[in-house]
């Protein structure tokens, strides 16, 4: 079946939205006879446009009641807001729309939904219009517009969101999975349960996000002081200066226990080696992580949109949260207590929560739609 679907995302507001797209990529272009044309939203508005998108990084590693504020913002305006953007991006827009001539439009980024749907409107376009939610719980009010031919909801908490408070017909919401690279699926590298006695080594990751954020040095510190036989390998992401002010702190100090990288592309083998992963709320971090069966243990969240992510982490059972360095030590001490049972269990509830196939399973939604 022909199909030429263009997707509507955003490589540089983190590192989320990229990789959906990839997941999503990866198993459209399995079909035959099917063309995939990828936009980098902000682009379409111009270099100004780019900035406010780039501003992303900055504002949530070094501000993040900034961003919270932004958050709470975005809920009072969401019609103003969409209008604006549609001004900014409409020329750039129709100039991509017409020289591949889509015949389906999937956003993954919420600033082009509604924005993108008023330029159709406008311009009494019918080409039927996807939305495919990035979020698991908070939803941001940009995302909803009852006028997308569909919805795609990654979890029961956002499809109830939208039936039930925003009232969005059910017949055009779809319950489908949160997609990940198949990358992270690879059951002959996870780990085989077993027990952990004092004394033990702990291989532990830490992961700040895409863009570097994080009290990384005392997270590592505190873990391999308190737990002698730790290895500890922290991803400092895209911040240099983060990476570099890390290895002159930590390294002399210890030596071959402690790896510190920066932006990887591989970050499923860190992942698969880990005992336990050490990381921010992300909804694409915390999916990857029970994609390679890797106990988590979520030290933080952004205000706002992933305000909600470690309760839901909690409540499916795949892993543990502690309020930041507060009180790392006794949760990992936790996690290991009975010979690790805690840590088996988590494993057994991830191997039970992920769905592997669920990239595949909206490809083949979007393809026969």
């Amino acid at each position: 079946m022909s199909r030429r679907i263009m997707i509507l995302t955003s490589y540089i507001t983190g590192a989320g939205h990229k990789s959906i797209t990839e997941a999503l990529v990866e198993e459209l272009v399995k079909f035959p006879d099917v063309q995939v044309e990828i936009v980098e939203g902000f682009d379409l508005g111009g270099k100004a446009n780019r900035k406010v998108g780039e501003m992303y990084g900055t504002v949530t590693r070094n501000a993040k009641p900034l961003w919270g504020l932004i958050w709470d913002m975005q809920s009072l305006a969401p019609d103003t807001l969409n209008q604006v953007m549609a001004q900014r991006i409409e020329r750039r827009f129709l100039e991509r729309l017409h020289a591949f001539q889509p015949d389906l439009l999937l956003s993954v980024h919420a600033m082009f939904v509604g924005s993108i749907i008023n330029i159709l409107e406008k311009e009494k376009l019918e080409i039927p219009f996807v939305t495919l939610l990035a979020d698991l719980v908070s939803i941001a009010d940009l995302w909803i517009d009852k006028r997308c031919t569909w919805t795609l909801c990654p979890s029961e908490e956002s499809y109830k969101l939208l039936a039930e408070q925003w009232q969005v017909p059910e017949s055009r919401l779809w319950r489908c999975n949160f997609p990940i690279r198949q990358r992270f699926y690879d059951p002959d590298r996870e780990h085989p349960d077993r027990e952990y006695k004092s004394g033990d080594s702990l291989r532990v990751l830490i992961m700040s996000g895409g863009e570097g954020s994080g009290n990384l040095r005392r997270t590592a510190e505190l873990i391999l002081l308190s737990f002698p036989k730790s290895q500890v390998t922290v991803i400092a992401g895209r911040n240099q200066k983060i990476q570099q002010f890390l290895t002159s702190e930590l390294k002399p100090r210890f030596g071959d226990r402690i790896e510190i990288i920066g932006f990887v592309d591989n970050v499923q083998d860190y992942m698969h080696a880990a005992d336990i992963a050490v990381v921010r709320g992300s909804p694409n971090t915390l999916l990857e992580g029970v994609m390679c069966n890797t106990p988590l243990l979520v030290v933080g969240a952004l205000p706002g949109q992933e305000a909600a992510n470690p309760a839901y982490v909690l409540k499916n059972d795949l892993g543990a949260v502690c309020d930041g360095n507060r009180n790392i030590v006794q949760v990992i001490e936790q996690l290991l207590a009975y010979s690790g049972a805690q840590l088996s269990a988590i494993r057994k509830a991830q191997r039970a929560f992920r769905k592997p196939q669920a990239a595949r399973d909206i490809a083949e939604f979007l393809v026969h739609l």
